[in-house]
């Protein structure tokens, strides 16, 4: 489960090659990468990286995650 900033230049490079990696050993997995989102876009303190579109999706798909994933 990975949500991820498009406009984040040091992560974006290792995204591909996580899936590729994820595909080819058969792995489960559940990536967005969010058009103009930087790094850190959940962080409503800072108005130059908050986007409040790709925070509340991430959050939604994150929440939604755990419930079906670690809920006991």
């Amino acid at each position: 489960m990975g949500n991820y900033g498009e406009d984040d230049a040091n992560i974006m490079p290792g995204v591909a090659p996580l899936q590729e990696a994820l595909k080819k050993y058969g792995k489960n997995f559940d990536i967005k990468v969010f058009p103009g989102a930087k790094h850190a876009f959940n962080n409503n303190t800072n108005a130059d990286r908050y986007h409040p579109d790709a925070s509340k999706d991430a959050w939604a798909r994150t929440s939604s995650f755990y419930k079906k994933n670690l809920a006991a």
